[in-house]
Order: structure tokens, then sequence, then C-alpha cells
């Protein structure tokens, strides 16, 4: 039988930087815990602006130009509820700020804006129509519009800052409309049950309170609101979507006239809401490149991708009130979480 033999000092040195390497372990994971702790709970108010990565996208033959220096074509997607927390002007706003850094000057010939929406807030629908405006103005290029599902209220207030849309065949588009609510009032049942409410405050200051009884004033108050946002809905759309064949007056009453309807795609030319309903994405890249003037497939097309900051909601839940909650909810119960506003260029 063979004995290693060590000295004292290489058993000592061996004890020491095990205790060390286990010290330190156990110092990096708290560390990590503890950034970790940092960020869940304190990157909703610091957490940094919204930001894009580029991917390349295929042309309208379908093959790939991995050249950055080559003229481009930018897809923006406004895909889901306008105002939720990965479609809202903060975020398209974001992006107009990277446009400027990512592209050299007079490189970006074109942007088609890709629809799939029901609409959402109107303060964040306006926002982002006339962001779009404004960047067309001001790099003077064509912008063109994809709808690809569904495009409805304020996905056609933003759509009206297009020069052309283009729409796929079973595609919905329409519902140029402005609502609030549903409100509930639960004044009959409080009553019926023995309990009364009072409500106090100054002139015109409280309205629709659920739990005190309305009256034809409480509707009215709100009536300059909604026909304010709705004639400018309709303006816009009359600005950018008027049919050839109609005056601008004309096409105005017609949309006063239909209201909120909706239309698949081939009924939705006669609307202004579509220049061509039997569309693809291929097909609506290569009209907009033909627009630009390019010329020899000399071109890449790349597309603005979201990413959202890193949030640990879970964790900070858990963190927070040390409970787990799992939720059901019924099918159209579903709301989404809309930041700026509850009226609603929405559909339905």
């Amino acid at each position: 039988m063979n004995f290693i033999r060590e000295s004292i000092f290489s058993s000592a040195l061996r004890a020491f930087s095990s205790a060390f390497l286990g010290i330190f372990g156990a110092l990096l994971g708290f560390g990590v815990f503890f950034t970790l702790l940092s960020i869940s709970i304190f990157s909703p108010k610091d957490a940094p602006p919204p930001r894009h990565v580029f991917q390349n996208q295929p042309r309208a033959d379908g093959s790939l130009s991995n050249k950055i220096g080559d003229p481009t074509i930018l897809r923006i997607n406004i895909d889901g509820t306008i105002g939720s927390a990965t479609c809202n002007s903060e975020i398209l706003d974001s992006l107009i700020l990277q446009i400027d850094q990512q592209f050299l000057p007079g490189q970006l010939k074109g942007v088609l804006i890709y629809l799939n929406t029901p609409g959402g807030s109107a303060i964040d629908s306006y926002n982002m129509y006339m962001t779009f405006k404004e960047l067309k103005e001001r790099l003077k290029i064509p912008v063109y519009g994809f709808v690809d599902g569904i495009c409805a209220s304020g996905g056609v207030f933003i759509s009206a800052s297009c020069d052309k849309v283009f729409s796929t065949p079973p595609s919905i588009i329409g519902s140029v409309g402005v609502r609030m609510g549903p409100y509930f009032n639960v004044n009959t049942f409080l009553k019926n049950n023995g309990v009364e409410a009072l409500n106090l405050g100054t002139k015109n200051k409280i309205h629709l309170d659920p739990f005190t009884p309305w009256t034809p004033d409480d509707q009215e108050f709100f009536k300059p609101i909604i026909d304010g946002l709705y004639n400018q809905f309709v303006d816009a759309v009359v600005d950018g979507r008027t049919p050839g064949g109609m005056t601008k007056d004309q096409y105005r009453a017609k949309l006063k006239e239909i209201g909120a309807n909706i239309y698949m795609s081939k009924d939705a030319v006669q609307y202004g809401f579509t220049n061509e309903p039997d569309a693809t994405l291929y097909t609506s890249i290569d009209s907009l490149v033909k627009a630009t003037g390019i010329q020899d497939n000399n071109y890449r097309v790349v597309m603005a991708l979201y990413i959202p900051p890193f949030q640990l909601n879970g964790i900070q839940s858990v963190l927070r009130s040390g409970k787990i909650v799992h939720e059901h909810k019924l099918f159209g119960c579903e709301t989404p979480e809309i930041k700026n506003d509850k009226i609603l260029a929405m559909y339905p």
C-alpha cells in the first residue's frame, strides 16, 4: 500500500483554497441574487427606453441582400392592440430616433407599414399617424401600408398616413369610429340591498359614477369629446385615403354614412381603405421598390423588431407579495392594457 505524504504547508494551502473558492462561490451567488432582486424591483421605473434590432428580410423575389450600404426598404410592424405595452407611440418614437443612427443619409428609400391590428387607444393612434406623416415629409420617401389580417379603427387611422395600402384577400378593414366604455351602474343593486352611496364634488366633476343614478347629462357631457375625436379620425382618413373619382366632401359624407362598418378586402376598395385587395407581402414590397425608383434589384429589406426592456415581473410579484396568483378569464373578457387612454378607436 502506497501512502502520499505532503507537507503541512501544502495541506494548509489546499484547505485554504477550498475554503476561499467556497466563500467566493457563495458571494458570487449572493451577488447574482441581489442583482436580479434590484432589477426586478427597480426596472419598471428605471427601464431603458424601447429599442429595436434590424433584421434582414427577403426582397420581392425572395432573395436576401446582406450589403449594409444598399438602398433600404424598412418594414415597421403595427401588430396587436394600439396603445398596449408592445405597440404604442413611445415605441414608434424610439424607432424613429434609431433610424437616423442606423441608416446613412439618403439610404432609407421607403417604409412599409405592416398592419395587423384591431385598433386601440385614440391618443396613440393619432400620435402614430402623425409620426408616420412627419417621417414621410421629412425624408421625402414613399410610405406604403400592407394589411395582413385585420386593420380596424385605429389601424385605419394609422394607414391614412400611407401613400397606398395593399391587403390580402381575407383581410378585414374598416370601423372608422370612436367609443368609450362599457361602464356599469350598480346603484339599483346597492339600494335593493340597503346600501346608499354619496359622492361629493364640484360642478361637472362627477360623471358616470357607478354608485349613483345616471342622468342624460352623463352621456351629453362626453359627447363633444367623442365627436371631436371622431372628426379628427374622419379628417385624417379623408386627407389620406380619398378614393379617385370622389371629392373630399363626398368621401367625408360617405364615411359618416357607413359609420364603423367593416369590410372584406375586395369590398374595402370602394371606401378607400385599400388600393390593392389581392396583394401579398412580396407584391407590396415590389410596388414600393418601383415607387422609390430603385433599379436592378439593388436594395435590401430590413424589419424593425422591438426588443422589450428586461423586467422580471413574475419574480417581482413573488418577492413583493409572497404570492403567485393563477387567474382564469372567460373568452371575451380579456381587456388589453392600454397606457394612455380608455377612449378607443378599436373594433369591436
